[in-house]
């Protein structure tokens, strides 16, 4: 057996994972994004090849954003070399109170020994259709971030 450090994937996820990699391969082909951006899809497909094994120093994050009136959810992303993870960002404000600001992780799993396999919530089946529909949206917001550093913003700005 390999002792190379890997996802704890059980087999249960597959259908999860290819919803994530079907999102990566719909906003990896939007035509607001910098060839920057599209370099981090790309990346991040490449690495799904190689799943359950990890890319060595790789740790991207992906934030897909939507605005709502004065606040904004956002569908995040982040695989690194600690941790795969999907989850949700929501934040209203109202002038009278201030902000307000709630996150769920909603699919998370682990590297190395010791992981038992994923973390499901109950909507992480929701989370990945909606990313795909965000993905594909023409008027998306979108925040990539590659090794630590902010790689582009605001893909559905001018």
């Amino acid at each position: 057996m390999s002792t190379a450090p890997r996802y704890a994937f059980n087999p249960e996820d597959n259908n999860l994972l290819a919803g994530v990699r079907l999102a990566f391969e719909t906003l990896a082909k939007h035509p607001n994004l910098t060839a920057a951006e599209s370099d981090v899809c790309r990346t991040v497909l490449e690495a799904f090849t190689r799943f359950p094994l990890l890319t060595d120093g790789l740790a991207v994050a992906v934030s897909i954003v939507q605005r709502q009136g004065g606040g904004h959810s956002s569908m995040d992303f982040r695989m690194d070399d600690e941790l795969f993870e999907l989850s949700t960002t929501s934040v209203t404000y109202d002038p009278a109170v201030g902000s307000d600001v709630s996150s769920q992780t909603v699919f998370t799993v682990g590297v190395g020994e010791g992981t038992r396999g994923a973390k499901h919530s109950d909507s992480a089946t929701e989370w990945v259709t909606q990313f795909i529909q965000w993905a594909g949206a023409d008027d998306i917001e979108a925040h990539f971030e590659c090794n630590g550093e902010p790689v582009a913003d605001n893909l559905g700005d001018e």
